[in-house]
């Protein structure tokens, strides 16, 4: 079977309350940008080796059945919306659930998931909306630029979160001895310790009075112990 790529849109039922939408048409005020309307429709890629029919089997099973409805989706260019979704290498929980769930579930082929937002725009008269006005919206009200990407009427690209290994594995030392408060933070930084430089500098202080490297485990327990 050919690895496909499929792009669905949640989005509400017709009559539903969109308050998503309403709270960003209230902030979008303070930017002097008055809206008609906002809808909010949550963005799932799933790659892998899935039938379209499984794929959307498999979506349904992450929304409301009764509020929202799941369908496949092309977007056109050049329509009053604008997306979101984060930058590679951000940690996608929502993606990363949904590939839990996929395994547990028993569906089959699904090797990686994308997840994002597109914002449906209409001005205060149904109107189209101009391109400033929406690039306004997405770098002031919808979009956090440090963890976030965003496209004004043009959709958006999936970037990956790669599927856990599930496969049992040996404890992996981390070098931290002897490294400077720079290579400590971006340590930090690209395990998602959260620990900021000096809570670095203490763990590293410690291992070399321990002479060893604490294993990769042990880092983790430090980083979710002083995040409490």
């Amino acid at each position: 079977m050919v690895q496909r790529l499929h792009r669905f849109e949640i989005r509400l039922r017709l009559g539903e309350r969109d308050a998503r939408g309403e709270a960003v048409r209230a902030a979008a005020t303070t930017f002097g940008l008055a809206l008609g309307d906002v809808r909010v429709v949550d963005v799932v890629w799933l790659a892998g080796e899935l039938e379209g029919a499984v794929a959307e089997r498999l979506v349904a099973t992450f929304c409301d059945p009764v509020t929202e409805v799941a369908a496949l989706a092309v977007p056109v260019d050049g329509e009053s919306f604008v997306e979101v979704a984060l930058r590679p290498g951000v940690t996608d929980p929502v993606a990363e659930t949904l590939l839990a769930l996929a395994a547990r579930l028993g569906f089959e082929g699904l090797e990686a998931v994308a997840t994002g937002r597109r914002y449906e725009v209409r001005g205060a008269g149904h109107d189209e909306v101009d391109g400033v006005a929406l690039t306004l919206l997405a770098e002031r009200v919808v979009a956090n630029r440090i963890i976030e990407r965003a496209a004004v009427g043009v959709p958006l690209a999936a970037a990956f979160v790669s599927p856990p290994d599930e496969r049992p594995r040996a404890a992996e030392a981390v070098p931290v001895r002897g490294l400077s408060d720079a290579a400590l933070e971006s340590l930090s930084r690209a395990r998602r310790l959260a620990l900021d430089g000096a809570e670095m500098r203490a763990i590293a202080d410690h291992f070399e009075r321990e002479g060893r490297e604490p294993s990769d485990l042990e880092l983790e327990m430090l980083a979710q112990t002083w995040s409490e």
